[in-house]
């Protein structure tokens, strides 16, 4: 019978909410939603675990830029191993930059000739060589810059929101660090992508320009490599980077012996 005893209990068991309470409810889980992707702007705060951080995600820039935040588990070690790989970094580039400049100033173009002929004449081999010297256009240029762009705007982007946001003080140092570390790239594939159109080698031009990148990944592949889950493996990665090093600079040789043609 309606509103029977039996009727309203079995009502009560399959709706324990009244109507005002469940749209508190969904009030309730919508600010939750709101709240979580709505992530904050300041640098300080920021999630507390060690990958989420708000620029330079899952690479050691951020430890060497973050150490000081609190809520980030980055300390003394990890600030030291980030600020040596933009140390590394900025060597490499400059590596680039100064061999670039040295051919352009000696208006040098390409050259292919024998390995031993070259030695043997005191790199002024007499013969058996040719050359190449090409002549580059505006498309070219523009294509090879392009391609440069594409991979560093978002770089440059960033630079720029770490060095707005830091503190004042080693946060704001080490935030200006990794920006000076995404110009010095961008000029140095700049002066390498601009010798190559200089001798009309216009895919030389954009692999140099992409290859230089590649040194930017390197931030990225320590970080990868020593984080482990939750914990940082030092000993395993240095260890298997050592060997690497040490066995690659043992077989060069005998790659030497073994490939090389003989004179």
């Amino acid at each position: 019978m309606e509103g029977s005893p039996s009727s309203s209990n079995a009502q009560n068991e399959t709706t324990p909410f009244t109507p005002s309470e469940i749209a508190r409810l969904k009030q309730i889980l919508l600010n939750s939603s709101n709240h979580h992707h709505h992530h904050p702007h300041s640098l300080a705060e920021t999630a507390s675990m060690d990958s989420d951080y708000p620029e330079f995600t899952d690479s050691t820039h951020a430890w060497a830029v973050f150490a000081d935040n609190p809520q980030k588990r980055a300390g003394g070690l990890e600030r030291a191993v980030g600020t040596v790989v933009i140390l590394f970094q900025l060597f490499t580039y400059w590596l680039f930059a100064s061999e670039a400049i040295e051919d352009y100033q000696a208006g040098q173009v390409v050259v292919k000739t024998a390995h031993a002929d070259c030695l043997a004449a005191d790199e002024e081999p007499q013969g058996n060589f040719t050359c190449e010297a090409e002549v580059t256009n505006q498309l070219d240029a523009f294509v090879a810059f392009f391609m440069l762009g594409v991979f560093l705007t978002s770089d440059f982007l960033q630079a720029f929101r770490v060095i707005r946001d830091a503190p004042n003080g080693s946060p704001l140092v080490f935030a200006s660090l990794a920006g000076i570390e995404v110009v010095c790239a961008y000029l140095a594939a700049c002066i390498a992508i601009s010798y190559n159109l200089y001798i009309g080698e216009v895919t030389d031009a954009v692999e140099v320009g992409v290859g230089l990148l590649f040194i930017r990944e390197l931030s990225q592949r320590a970080y990868a490599g020593i984080r482990y889950g939750k914990t940082k493996q030092y000993k395993v990665f240095f260890g298997v980077l050592t060997s690497l090093v040490v066995i690659g600079m043992v077989l060069d040789p005998v790659w030497e012996r073994k490939f090389a043609a003989k004179s």
